[in-house]
């Protein structure tokens, strides 16, 4: 991260509810019935770094892993939230739930 550091990058951690970052409650928070939850988090840590300056409208790149590429391309597949960024990595994402599962 250091590198795009130097080069002007801001780098933000967005820990959305359904994550075990804070404890138990917060990962039951947004689980099953409540993934939408998260969805929502992740959208509004994006607002959140735009309308404080910290990124630029068409500046934004967002990275999610496993349960999190869940998360992102939620986001992603929504008008809004296809609009909040200009670019995506989802690495390893966990988006096709019956084939990882039949493994």
């Amino acid at each position: 991260h250091m590198v795009l550091l130097r080069r002007g990058w801001a780098i933000a951690w967005a820990h959305v509810r359904g994550g075990g970052e804070r404890g138990r409650a917060w990962h039951i928070a947004g689980r099953q019935l409540k993934k939408a939850q998260s969805v929502l988090d992740l959208a509004d840590g994006a607002r959140f770094l735009l309308a404080r300056g910290i990124a630029a409208p068409g500046g934004l790149c967002v990275k999610a892993a496993s349960a999190g590429g869940l998360t992102l391309g939620a986001l992603l597949n929504s008008p809004e939230g296809a609009a909040l960024f200009a670019g995506a990595v989802l690495e390893v994402p966990f988006v096709d739930a019956l084939t990882g599962m039949s493994d």
